[in-house]
């Protein structure tokens, strides 16, 4: 791990995924959905979200899903939350003159405007 005095949790709905995650690190992993994450309010001082709420099949689950990860952050804006979102699908979003990331023709930057 890249700190000592850290703790790191990891949680997805994918078996194979925790299994990938254990494989060079002990960390602790769970397996749980994004729409009901089996925590505490206010339990996690930072939470990330990579390349999940695209996975979402509707914007109400989408919204439900981000409701999940506010509910768990620390409360009072001292929480962080990092949040990545993508749309291959979403062609029509695409920032003009956006850099692909990794040379992956689905990693693109779009806007996020709510």
């Amino acid at each position: 791990l890249v700190r000592d005095d850290v703790f790191m949790h990891g949680c997805d709905n994918s078996i194979e995924l925790l299994r990938h995650a254990t494989v060079k690190r002990d960390v602790d992993v769970a397996l749980c959905d994004n729409l009901m994450l089996p925590y505490r309010d206010g339990a996690w001082d930072y939470v990330m979200s990579i390349a999940v709420l695209h996975h979402m099949s509707t914007p109400e689950r989408r919204l439900q899903a981000l409701r999940e990860l506010f509910r768990i952050l620390r409360r009072h804006r001292e929480g962080k939350l990092l949040l990545y979102v993508r749309s291959h699908e979403r062609q029509d979003l695409i920032v003009k003159g956006a850099k692909l990331l990794n040379g992956d023709s689905q990693e693109l930057l779009i806007p996020w405007n709510w």
